[in-house]
């Protein structure tokens, strides 16, 4: 059972795709999400981005203080709220995907493990955002007899945090749109997650650019037990 002070935390949703219930009064204000708004050129003001920032780091903070993993943090699943003021703007919503920490993870993009088979059809990537680790995972499901289980982490909320950095300040996707196969083999990969270009410092300024640019690297770190030590403090954001 998921329950979450949806007004501290900047947490809400209609449901945990687990049968229980969870905080759903939130929706009845919001007027779309920072999907509609990323779509729309210049309706994403430069401290909304902050705003959108902040909000979904002390969202994802409060699941996991409480034991949780989001597990589907991307653009379309920060809801806006125009009434609102500063962080408020935005929350973290849409819990389906949601699982204890440490929990064992049997699915893959909605899907079961087992319906990601070798020869399996994969078309335009949509705007879900994989870990690395889920990436190998499948890569060493298809080879391997056995494989010891994924679980539910605290850094694979991070990488996604991560990766709607990028989207937020560059106004573009990162992964959506990109051949499914190219997306699984870059995400498995050693090296950098390969990115887009970014003008976010004619938005944001050079400084502020800069400094959530790196922190997004940070974040996209393909060696998960790196990335908390991006969070330690919000210095990324103080430029801003």
């Amino acid at each position: 059972h998921i329950t979450l002070n949806v007004a501290a935390s900047g947490v809400g949703s209609a449901g945990t795709g687990k049968g229980a219930p969870a905080t759903c009064s939130v929706y009845a204000r919001a007027q779309g999400s920072v999907s509609e708004l990323l779509a729309a050129p210049g309706a994403l003001s430069p401290q909304d981005a902050i705003a959108v920032i902040r909000a979904v780091r002390a969202g994802i903070a409060t699941m996991h203080e409480k034991g949780f993993a989001h597990r589907d943090i991307k653009h379309r699943n920060v809801l806006f709220f125009p009434e609102a003021q500063g962080e408020g703007r935005f929350r973290l919503a849409d819990l389906d995907a949601a699982a204890v920490l440490g929990e064992e993870i049997t699915e893959f993009m909605g899907m079961p493990w087992e319906v990601w088979v070798p020869n399996v059809q994969i078309g335009p990537w949509p705007t879900a955002v994989p870990s690395p680790e889920h990436a190998r995972h499948l890569h060493s499901r298809w080879s391997l007899a056995a494989v010891p289980p994924l679980l539910a982490s605290r850094e694979a909320d991070w990488f996604q945090f991560g990766v709607l950095i990028l989207e937020v300040i560059c106004y573009r996707p990162v992964l959506a749109g990109r051949p499914g196969r190219e997306v699984l083999a870059d995400l498995a990969a050693q090296g950098p997650l390969r990115v887009p270009e970014c003008s976010a410092a004619s938005r944001l300024g050079e400084a502020c650019a800069v400094s959530l640019q790196a922190l997004a690297g940070a974040l996209l770190s393909k060696n998960a037990s790196a990335r908390p030590g991006a969070l330690d403090s919000l210095a990324a954001l103080r430029p801003c």
